[in-house]
């Protein structure tokens, strides 16, 4: 099951329910007007994603695509079985210069200098 490590910063809910005994994937990603926004996210960004207060790190999939006009990259990390019981996924970036996506600026002088989100996985 693919879980997003942001939640409530995209309007979903803070909770995600997961039946018992499922494989949990939890993604993220960044999208832009061009494909060099993305490149610039990539060379820029500090992301820093934990679960349950331990760094996870991802796997970035495949390359940049261009998807309904839009450029993005997603990133995986393949957690498992989790226990039953509530888990907790935090979302951490920033940039070491600012940005554009091509709709906002981040970073150090952007309109958004940071990123944080605090999501919760509710394994039934």
């Amino acid at each position: 099951m693919y879980i997003t490590a942001f939640c409530t910063s995209i309007g979903k809910d803070q909770k995600t329910y997961v039946p018992h005994s499922t494989a949990i994937i939890i993604i993220w990603g960044w999208e832009a007007k061009t494909e060099a926004q993305v490149n610039d996210h990539m060379q820029n960004n500090i992301t820093t994603i934990t679960l349950d207060g331990k760094i996870i790190e991802g796997k970035m999939d495949d390359m940049i695509k261009n998807h309904r006009g839009m450029f993005e990259v997603v990133w995986r990390s393949e957690v498992g079985i989790l226990e039953q019981g509530q888990h907790t996924v935090t979302y951490d970036m920033k940039w070491k210069k600012m940005i554009d996506d091509g709709m906002n600026t981040y970073g150090p002088g952007g309109k958004i200098e940071t990123g944080h989100d605090e999501c919760l996985i509710i394994v039934e």
